[in-house]
């Protein structure tokens, strides 16, 4: 399982795996044309990666994702995560407008899903996508206290990653999966119940 800030539920487990897999598919179905596959991703992700790279990354994920064990994945991973999902979402998204209905995502029946939210909540941050120019106007003091890594300089700085950098790290955590406490099945994701009217 990757580890996330958030111990992930079974719904958000069942979006990821989604996400990785559907552009999994998409490098295997359509690999004689990994340009046009590699466009429809963020810039970054089109900077530092190369298709047969990014697919590498993808079935990695995949594989830990799925694994019993916890697995920490470093900003490399965490911005190809972020970029499937987002992809992932608004395609769904995009279904659930044009059908006027809820669809299935990851096993799970949902409305709209919050990727704002999902980034807020199961990222541990979002330091991997702060421009260069930001990053690199800051005072090496300044770094260290916002929690910038070496690893995170090389992200925003459009760095190709090294092998070492695509290492998922197991770590000696139990993997579980939380309560679906944001999930009711037919409903945007994450769910509020309303509140009571007094």
């Amino acid at each position: 399982m990757i580890r996330f800030s958030s111990t992930p539920d079974k719904c958000f487990q069942g979006i990821v795996t989604e996400a990785i897999e559907f552009f999994i598919d998409e490098f295997k179905n359509w690999g004689d044309e990994p340009d046009e596959i590699m466009d429809s991703h963020i810039e970054q992700v089109r900077e530092m990666f190369d298709a047969p790279t990014l697919l590498m990354t993808l079935e990695k994920l995949l594989e830990a994702h799925q694994a019993p064990g916890l697995y920490m994945p470093t900003d490399y991973h965490f911005l190809v995560l972020y970029d499937v999902l987002e992809l992932t979402i608004d395609l769904h998204n995009d279904l659930v407008v044009e059908e006027a209905s809820p669809q299935k995502i990851g096993g799970s029946l949902l409305g709209e899903i919050n990727f704002d939210w999902i980034a807020d909540y199961y990222f541990w941050d979002l330091d991997f996508l702060s421009s260069p120019q930001d990053m690199n106007n800051l005072s090496s003091d300044a770094k260290r206290i916002i929690g910038f890594s070496k690893e995170t300089f090389g992200v925003v700085n459009r760095m190709a990653p090294h092998p070492e950098e695509l290492e998922l790290k197991l770590v000696n955590e139990k993997a579980e999966l939380g309560a679906n406490e944001f999930y009711l099945q037919g409903e945007d994701y994450p769910y509020y119940p309303p509140e009571e009217v007094k």
